[in-house]
C-alpha cells in the first residue's frame, strides 16, 4: 500500500455500516424499503379487488318501495315528497332516522327522473341523503362507490290541529337550496 493509499484509508468517514442492504449492488434496497414496497402493493391490490367486488350490486327497489324498520303509519303520518333529477346517478335513496335515538326509521328509493310520494310517521328525523349505481342494500347503501350528505338540521313531520306539515325534497344540487347538508361519512 502505497502513502497515498494510506492517507487515503486514514482520511475515509467512518462510522456503522448500513447492515440493511440486502445483497451487493441492490441501488439502496432495504429491508425496510422493500417492505414499504410490499405493503403498498398489498393495500393497492386489497382496494382494487374491494372495488371490483363492491362494483356488483343488488337490484334496486322500484321508486316509493319503502323499506321500513318501524311499522309504517296507519293514515296518521305526514306527507313526504321525492324527486330525482333526470341526470346524474341512476339511483337515490333517501334514509330517515330518529333524531333523539339515531334508531333507522324508513328508506325511501327513488330512480333517476322519478318522484315518490308516501308518508312518514310524525316526528323529527335525521335526512341521509344516498345516490349511486350499485345498490348493497338498506347498510351499505351505495358502498364506497356511492355518495352520501346528511342533512345538518333535523327534519320536522308533525300536525296542528287538522294540518299536517310534511316535506317536498328535490334531489337536484343546487347552490341555492334550502336543505343544508354536509358529506356524510361511510359507516
Amino acid at each position: 500500500m502505497g502513502i497515498a493509499e494510506r492517507d487515503y484509508m486514514r482520511d475515509r468517514p467512518r462510522g456503522p455500516r448500513n447492515t440493511f442492504n440486502v445483497s451487493g449492488g441492490s441501488g439502496g434496497w432495504t429491508q425496510k424499503k422493500i417492505a414499504l414496497v410490499f405493503i403498498s402493493v398489498a393495500a393497492m391490490l386489497y382496494w382494487s379487488f374491494k372495488y371490483v367486488i363492491e362494483s356488483k350490486g343488488i337490484p334496486f327497489p322500484q321508486t316509493g318501495e319503502v323499506i321500513w324498520f318501524v311499522p309504517p303509519p296507519d293514515g296518521t303520518g305526514a306527507p313526504l315528497t321525492i324527486s330525482a333529477p333526470a341526470k346524474g346517478a341512476n339511483q337515490h335513496v333517501v334514509r330517515l332516522e330518529d333524531w333523539g335515538s339515531s334508531r333507522l326509521v324508513a328508506i325511501v328509493p327513488v330512480r333517476a327522473g322519478e318522484t315518490a310520494k308516501v308518508s312518514v310517521p310524525l316526528g323529527r328525523y335525521q335526512l341521509t341523503l344516498a345516490s349511486g349505481t350499485y345498490w348493497k342494500g338498506p347498510e351499505k347503501m351505495f358502498g364506497i362507490t356511492g355518495e352520501r350528505q346528511k342533512a345538518v338540521a333535523p327534519m320536522h313531520f308533525y300536525r296542528v290541529n287538522n294540518t299536517t306539515t310534511g316535506h317536498t325534497i328535490d334531489l337536484t344540487k343546487r347552490l341555492d337550496g334550502n336543505l343544508e347538508t354536509h358529506p356524510a361519512i361511510f359507516e
